[in-house]
């Protein structure tokens, strides 16, 4: 991942990823942005604070300051009690509960 993002922010050229003007691009990442605490949290997973990283942590905090997406934003315990069954591996869709409601489907 970490080589991921060094190429994915060797191209920007601005405060945000295309410039000077929050895009859809952003927007669209941004909820994902707001979520990296929960990898911190469940995963010690964060992007280094390193100068080769700058870029990404620039970006970050201009998207997540923005107006429009603080208006968004879930608060933290809440993402992470959201988050906490994944961490665990006990989370079960719908299809696994029908599934494994019939009898001959029962391991």
């Amino acid at each position: 991942m970490l080589k991921d993002v060094l190429e994915i922010t060797e191209s920007w050229i601005g405060p945000y990823l295309c410039g000077d003007y929050m895009t859809l691009g952003d927007v669209a990442i941004a909820p994902y942005m707001d979520r990296m605490h929960v990898l911190k949290h469940y995963r010690d997973f964060e992007i280094p604070n390193e100068e080769k990283y700058s870029k990404w942590h620039q970006w970050s905090k201009n998207i997540l300051s923005h107006p429009a997406v603080i208006e968004t934003q879930q608060p933290r315990d809440k993402l992470l009690e959201a988050y906490k069954r994944y961490a665990d591996n006990t989370v079960r869709s719908g299809h696994y509960y029908t599934y494994y409601a019939r009898p001959e489907n029962i391991p």
